[in-house]
């Protein structure tokens, strides 16, 4: 490696980072949309409290690296790319929707792949593809319009703001990791502070060290069209944006690190599709995944926790549409809601 090259540093970086983050989600087999489903289904809230003390960890640690100035939440890609408020509820509502038909988010379809699944693979490109359609192809032009639409941040970028900030989030941090020391939910716990770490590293490395990127936290889908467009061309740039190389080399070490995460736990098999059925809800899940993190910009990583992490008005909204869109998601599982309506 060569000092002179930071590129470099950046991918050994990203690639460490990732794989540390696949081998953790496929070791526990953590997923936002199975957390969600526990709510909706089971009234239980042990999974996604995992989620919420993520979001606190990440939270409180955000507003201090932003008030030592090692970096600005408000030029970060979850801000920065916000669409406006229509096409951030829209997008995050079929996000939540994909995401449901697809049994798994972009993260966990990702270490799904990893493990073997072809049916993933399929989601993943279908995914890529649309996602890419609307952040860098066809219809990206249909998002200027947006601009006026996007809200200004609520938190002032000032420093006692962000002490107040990272203080209330330590707080629900204690509050949080208390409730599931009661109740012996010990693993979890353990897991939400990983995962906290990680997506903090990810800030740190992306605004601190590689500073010609958008500062974002990790993110499975805006880096992997990066990446996926970055393998398709050929070329490393696109529309003359290069890629940010420490969030797509962070994509590419997730799925390594599941793969090996899955090999050495003796769970890596080639899963294939069911029937048709099942072929179509996984076509389903990617396109509407694609589309949808399009819009929002991210992924329940990239938004629900990053995103959540900035407290701005544009992944709030992104968040509560993939709640949304989630519980429509099960809804049409369950029977209870069919599109489109049968004829009378």
């Amino acid at each position: 490696m060569h000092p002179d090259n930071p590129a470099i540093w950046a991918v050994a970086a990203g690639m460490t980072l990732g794989a540390a983050t696949g081998f953790l989600l496929e070791r526990s087999r953590y997923c936002t949309m199975g957390a969600l489903t526990d709510v909706f289904l089971f009234s239980s809230w042990r999974r996604l409290r995992v989620w919420m003390l993520a979001v606190a960890v990440t939270t409180a640690a955000l507003s201090c690296l932003a008030s030592l100035g090692i970096l600005d939440p408000a030029r970060s890609a979850p801000v920065a790319g916000n669409a406006g408020i229509p096409l951030s509820i829209l997008g995050g509502l079929l996000f939540g929707i994909g995401m449901v038909l697809a049994g798994g988010c972009a993260s966990r379809s990702l270490v799904r792949l990893g493990s073997g699944s072809l049916k993933s693979l399929l989601v993943i490109l279908l995914m890529m593809v649309f996602a890419s359609a609307v952040i860098a192809g066809p219809f990206a032009d249909l998002l200027q319009p947006a601009a006026p639409w996007r809200p200004d941040p609520v938190i002032p970028d000032t420093i006692p703001a962000r002490v107040i900030v990272a203080l209330v989030a330590l707080l629900f941090l204690a509050a949080c990791a208390s409730r599931q020391i009661r109740r012996g939910e010990r693993r979890e716990l353990w897991l939400g502070l990983a995962l906290g770490a990680v997506c903090t590293a990810a800030w740190s490395l992306s605004g601190g060290l590689f500073e010609r990127e958008a500062p974002r936290s990790v993110d499975f889908l805006v880096p992997g069209v990066d990446l996926f467009l970055a393998l398709a061309s050929g070329e490393f740039a696109h529309g003359g944006r290069p890629p940010a190389v420490f969030s797509a080399s962070l994509v590419a070490g997730a799925m390594l690190g599941a793969f090996a995460s899955s090999l050495a736990g003796g769970s890596f098999a080639i899963e294939t599709f069911t029937d048709a059925g099942d072929m179509k809800r996984h076509v389903c899940g990617g396109v509407a995944m694609g589309i949808g993190g399009g819009l929002a910009f991210g992924c329940t990583f990239g938004q629900g926790i990053g995103g959540l992490s900035t407290l701005a008005p544009g992944p709030v909204l992104i968040v509560l549409g993939m709640v949304l869109g989630a519980r429509i998601g099960l809804l049409h599982l369950e029977g209870r809601l069919r599109w489109p309506p049968a004829a009378s």
